[in-house]
């Protein structure tokens, strides 16, 4: 499932139909601090490392869900992560997290079974949508959708070739790439709060994780559409090659 760009912007919790899902702010993960966030990415892309993992081995991929229910210490990692995005209070029980009413979210639970009724269940987190949940919510972090879109199609293998040799630079250079540390969140939020027109540190810490990736994102756009048009005022634009609307071009649709 792909977030519209509205849904990845707005500061509002995503309401899904087992809970809703909060979009946090950088106050949030600083308080937490940002090493445990970069765990919690590590987390939403188990499946991925697996398949990962499988393929440079050439086994079977593992089925993410499967291990975690296998797992204590995994469970446990989940449900504390679920935890932090949800509104909802989450609990593992029978190889299942279930999303209990949000009334419950500080209290303490000592016998699942007995201590709630039916109607304080809000939604189930099973190995159905376990998946899709968390590439929802990857996705609210600013994380690469990693879904199933169409393929494009390519007049030749030359084209396919250029293609894919440029989606491997563009993972290699995401946000978020723990091998460049260009790219690690204070390093992000420092770069903002430094070049931003109004964000400062002591303002930026109220917008959410997506909102500073996006605002990043457009001031690399910015400074790029400010070195052109420089250029072009000097020496002019015979090949006519400036675009002058790159500044606002949607690059998410």
């Amino acid at each position: 499932m792909k977030l519209s760009y509205a849904n990845l912007l707005s500061p509002y919790p995503l309401r899904l139909n087992i809970g809703s899902v909060k979009k946090p702010k950088l106050k949030d993960i600083a308080e937490m601090s940002f090493e445990r966030f970069n765990e919690y990415q590590v987390l939403l892309r188990f499946q991925s490392a697996l398949n990962t993992a499988s393929e440079d081995n050439g086994q079977k991929v593992a089925d993410a869900f499967e291990i975690i229910v296998q797992t204590k210490s995994f469970q446990e990692e989940y449900v504390e992560m679920f935890n932090f995005f949800f509104e909802e209070r989450v609990v593992f029980h029978d190889s299942f997290f279930i999303l209990l009413d949000k009334k419950f979210k500080e209290a303490e639970i000592h016998d699942l079974e007995s201590e709630f009724d039916v109607q304080d269940v809000k939604g189930i987190i099973s190995e159905k949508n376990f998946g899709d949940l968390t590439e929802v919510i990857a996705q609210i972090c600013g994380m690469e959708y990693e879904g199933e879109e169409e393929a494009p199609k390519f007049k030749n293998k030359l084209a396919e070739k250029l293609y894919k040799k440029m989606e491997k630079a563009r993972k290699k250079n995401a946000v978020f790439n723990k091998e460049n540390k260009n790219f690690s969140i204070p390093n992000i939020i420092s770069a903002v709060a430094s070049k931003h027109p109004s964000l400062n540190f002591a303002n930026i810490w109220d917008i959410t994780i997506y909102q500073l990736i996006d605002t990043f994102q457009r001031l690399q756009m910015n400074a790029a559409y400010e070195i052109n048009a420089r250029s072009v005022s000097i020496w002019g634009d015979k090949k006519k090659k400036f675009d002058d609307s790159i500044w606002f071009k949607n690059r998410f649709d």
